[in-house]
């Protein structure tokens, strides 16, 4: 799984996520780019877009929280090196990157509604946000930098770090 590289991170803004948002079915699975890339058949691409993250499940080969590298007509692209054709499912509630903290968006998020919650500096992860409730509206910053964060639950607005932050951690590319 491909996480993160400069370009991904390096503008200021937002991702929002969410269980409440998109998701959907993966019919197929093709090469792509020479096979170093993936094309994955969905039954909609309506509200998704390039740089969003996706989380994909239930295929074998490719399950994960992927970024969406090309929208090619009902299928997207993802780096990941094809190995056969899977079915599946795919849904908006995880992301994977440099996030510097997160808003609620739609309501206040009950205990255990973050289920993943990972650092790029592991000695960062202190107690357990999974087990918090949140407010809607709210801004809650990280402890570090937010490598990976998967919902069960609710809608969430990630802020990203900035490049000058990217570049002083010196974050590589991880596979």
């Amino acid at each position: 799984m491909r996480n993160l590289n400069h370009n991904e991170g390096a503008n200021h803004g937002h991702v929002d996520i969410g269980a409440l948002q998109l998701s959907g079915t993966i019919s197929a699975a093709a090469t792509y780019g020479g096979g170093a890339q993936t094309l994955l058949t969905l039954n909609t691409v309506a509200g998704l877009s390039v740089n969003q993250p996706i989380q994909i499940a239930g295929t074998t080969d490719y399950d994960g929280v992927f970024v969406i590298r090309k929208i090619v007509g009902s299928a997207i692209v993802i780096d990941v090196a094809f190995n056969v054709t899977r079915v599946g499912t795919f849904n908006l509630q995880a992301a994977v990157g440099a996030f510097k903290g997160f808003i609620p968006m739609s309501a206040d998020l009950a205990a255990n509604s973050i289920t993943e919650i990972t650092y790029h500096d592991s000695s960062a992860q202190k107690g357990d946000p999974k087990v918090m409730a949140y407010v809607v509206g709210e801004y809650y910053p990280f402890p570090g930098i937010i490598k990976k964060i998967v919902l069960n639950l609710g809608n969430i607005r990630l802020m990203r770090y900035s490049s000058n932050a990217l570049d002083q951690l010196a974050l590589k590319p991880t596979n």
